[in-house]
């Protein structure tokens, strides 16, 4: 599975992660970062193609992040 492009722009590293977690039947995944380099729009790439994956006739489902208000600006900007 490839991630080429979506709603949120991922750098390379970002989409690597986000390729990596939505593999079907992979575990959970600790990513280890600073402040500032990119895992709250990875977590939103990471949502948005499995929603996208999922299609329309899915079962619902709730993600809940807690971005700091600089993360979710530059989202917003996205």
């Amino acid at each position: 599975m490839t991630v080429a492009s979506g709603p949120v722009a991922l750098d390379d590293a970002q989409r690597a992660v986000v390729e990596r977690v939505a593999h079907p039947g992979h575990g959970p995944v600790l990513v280890l970062a600073g402040p500032g380099t990119g895992k709250t729009t990875a977590v939103a790439g990471l949502l948005a193609l499995l929603a996208e994956q999922a299609g329309a006739g899915a079962q619902p489902r709730v993600a809940l992040t807690a971005p700091t208000g600089k993360a979710a600006a530059r989202l917003q900007e996205a």
